[in-house]
């Protein structure tokens, strides 16, 4: 099971749907080049609260993503990173090791990343001592927000790509160039571009399913999933300065969570935990 994909076409959504069937593995938590690794750890320190580690036997190797504490008993991620995962494995939250209790993948995900539906909940078999979750986006995005992406995937900078697996927690910024119904897309865009950031960034592998986050009112907001990657603009050059990140867009996705989550609570403690989900809206 690929981490995460590289999609082979432009930045503009149907191009993107058309070329989706052409994947590959991508990039990683890659940064700009002309600026310090610390500032990136540091604002890791500031956003990486509700950060959940994955790190699962998928039948093939070790699977690594990431994923979101959404409550104290459940963590947003993506379909795509957790669909071999079964109950019993583990996800690591401050330091401490959780067992899942279930796993539950949206009904909408077939594997084909243009039906936009990566998007997965674990139940954890005990709520967290002392969580720090991340509140669900629903309210309204717009093309120019500014967003945080947060891991421990590979390092390098956007003239290199992915080049360094040093498991050091890593935040970047960027602004959203599209809002799409179900998707959000932003560009990694090199220093001297109009729109590229003190702390540009982008997501990659070890971090498929973690969080795009927006401070709003003091709290932190999960306003998208980490799902893809199009590198065609880099002419298939993962992780480099050009390439289009895509993203499961939260609030798009609200009602299907609060249905998992309050088919949960229903149930009697004694019952088994069950992967069937109720209908997607």
């Amino acid at each position: 099971m690929p981490l995460r994909h590289s999609l082979a076409s432009a930045s503009c959504v149907a191009s993107w749907l058309t070329a989706l069937a052409v994947a590959a593995p991508a990039a990683g938590i890659v940064v700009r080049h002309d600026t310090e690794s610390e500032a990136f750890e540091r604002l890791a320190g500031e956003v990486a609260g509700p950060l959940v580690w994955i790190r699962y036997d998928d039948g093939t190797g070790i699977a690594v993503a990431e994923g979101t504490l959404i409550a104290p008993s459940w963590v947003l991620t993506a379909a795509h990173a957790v669909e071999a995962m079964r109950p019993g494995a583990t996800v690591v939250y401050g330091g401490e090791p959780c067992e899942v209790a279930a796993v539950y993948l949206h009904p909408g995900w077939t594997g084909k990343f243009e039906e936009l539906h990566d998007l997965a909940l674990l139940e954890l078999r005990t709520p967290v001592a002392a969580p720090a979750a991340a509140r669900l986006d629903r309210g309204a995005l717009e093309a120019g927000d500014e967003i945080v992406v947060v891991g421990r995937g590979m390092s390098g900078t956007g003239r290199t790509g992915p080049v360094e697996d040093d498991g050091r927690l890593r935040a970047a910024t960027n602004r959203l160039t599209e809002v799409g119904e179900k998707h959000l897309a932003f560009v990694f865009d090199a220093p001297g571009q109009p729109d590229a950031m003190p702390l540009e960034g982008i997501s990659g592998p070890g971090d498929s399913g973690g969080p795009a986050l927006r401070r709003v009112g003091g709290e932190l907001v999960v306003v998208g999933v980490s799902s893809a990657q199009d590198d065609a603009p880099t002419a298939g050059a993962e992780g480099r300065y050009g390439v289009v990140e895509y993203y499961g867009r939260v609030s798009a996705f609200v009602g299907w969570i609060d249905g998992i989550v309050a088919a949960s609570a229903a149930r009697p403690p004694a019952t088994a935990r069950s992967p069937a989900s109720p209908a997607a809206p």
